[in-house]
């Protein structure tokens, strides 16, 4: 009997600790208002949201400005997308809101998408490799910044209904490194204005990462601009790596966005000439006074042949820590699942059958409004007047996807760039694509 009382007694507690830890799962039944724009303070109503420590919104953190038990007001962030809230507590319990949130660019203005009108950039003459776009003056208006024969800053200076921009040419980058083949911004170094990481396309350059600091200057934010060469990769392993894409994001989950590149290196062999896959993260080590990075993470991709060829930084699987997916120049797409400390578990998403088309650019977004994180696939044609392919993968979870759509572009118009926004304003995601034609 008292064996029986004992094994009573403890599945009772047993059962008591499983209700508590349930009963802790945050919940969020309410945000007001439910259609938000960027910095807009909003507020979630639920229960079990003291403890939070992460709000995610469509992917981007939201800065917390207060939390009682059954309410949190936080900010949204400009880098937020619609979708599905999530929000996590410092036992690292995971509730999602149970109505999508709604997210625009604008606070009081409706989108036309009739008023969209093209913008030429005065002296921007050279064909850009790349494009990233942030406010680098904090005036409130996002800036362009292209990367070609040189980096052109352009500043947008109107903050009206139709955006006006002064265009500079980044002289300190002409007299070290021409030719930057891809760009990416954000704040590396915790003062609040944009920085820039860049790869470049020269032959003598091409193993090395570029970091230049904002100076803060209204006028000319780059001007005189110290430019930090990251650690070269090329030390590390037994080949010169070639890096190609570069994207900024906070790995580590301590405020301080990393820097991740994709290595393509054409190794010479017997039976011909394959491109190696790697991958480089820099963790972001800068606590004031000067830069600091160190290479924190490198993993050559296994079966990797074809060079990766460009990297995406998002989180794949909920779990709230940035994953990376890796897309080869061939036919194979990669996820690098973030598991926490740098270190990242390999897993092949895509394994594309069609030899005679390659990948050309991936995008990631959740554009069927389900919690989790969809792939666009832009593949291109190796013939001239062949046509490419736009593939919507859907995420069924578990990182598992299936192919879901499928579109077809006209001959000769082989896509070579994707991005995932919501264009004309109705809170779903749209598909952009760039072609050997245009868009």
């Amino acid at each position: 009997m008292k064996t029986l009382f004992v094994t009573f007694k403890a599945y009772f507690l047993m059962l008591l600790v499983a209700f508590q830890v349930y009963g802790q799962v945050p919940r969020v039944t309410n945000i007001t208002p439910e259609v938000v724009f960027p910095t807009q303070e909003i507020t979630l109503e639920g229960s079990n949201l003291v403890d939070a420590v992460v709000v995610n919104i469509g992917g981007a953190h939201a800065e917390i400005i207060t939390a009682t038990e059954t309410s949190l007001t936080v900010k949204v962030p400009i880098s937020a997308r619609s979708g599905t809230l999530k929000v996590m507590n410092s036992d690292g319990l995971v509730g999602y809101s149970s109505i999508p949130l709604k997210y625009t660019h604008s606070g009081t203005d409706s989108f036309d998408i009739n008023s969209l009108v093209p913008v030429n950039f005065e002296g921007a003459k050279h064909t850009n490799n790349d494009l990233c776009a942030c406010d680098i003056d904090n005036d409130g208006d996002n800036d362009i910044i292209g990367a070609g024969q040189f980096i052109n800053i352009n500043l947008n200076e109107n903050g009206g209904t139709q955006a006006e921009y002064r265009q500079l040419k980044t002289s300190y980058v002409e007299t070290l490194i021409k030719s930057p083949k891809r760009i990416a911004c954000g704040d590396l170094n915790g003062d609040g204005y944009p920085d820039l990481a860049f790869t470049s396309d020269q032959d003598e350059f091409k193993d090395k990462v570029y970091v230049v600091f904002n100076t803060q200057n209204i006028t000319s934010p780059f001007k005189n601009a110290d430019v930090v060469m990251l650690e070269t990769v090329g030390g590390n392993v037994e080949y010169k790596p070639v890096l190609i894409d570069i994207e900024i994001r906070d790995l580590d989950q301590d405020g301080k966005p990393e820097i991740v590149v994709a290595n393509n290196t054409a190794l010479a062999d017997g039976e011909g000439q394959d491109n190696l896959s790697d991958v480089f993260v820099y963790k972001n080590n800068t606590a004031g006074g000067g830069p600091d990075f160190s290479l924190a993470y490198s993993v050559k991709l296994s079966d990797g042949f074809q060079g990766a060829y460009e990297v995406v930084l998002e989180d794949i699987n909920g779990d709230d820590r940035m994953d990376i997916v890796v897309a080869e120049r061939g036919q194979r797409i990669v996820l690098l699942t973030n598991t926490g400390d740098f270190q990242f578990s390999e897993t092949q998403l895509v394994l594309l059958e069609d030899q005679n088309k390659d990948i050309s650019s991936i995008a990631v977004g959740d554009y069927n409004q389900d919690g989790l994180y969809d792939l666009v696939v832009a593949k291109g044609g190796r013939a001239s007047l062949s046509s490419g392919e736009i593939l919507i993968y859907k995420n069924t979870g578990n990182t598992q996807f299936t192919i879901d759509k499928t579109y077809l572009s006209e001959k000769n118009s082989r896509p070579n760039s994707v991005e995932i926004q919501d264009i004309n304003g109705d809170f779903n995601l749209d598909i952009v694509v760039s072609t050997k034609l245009g868009f």
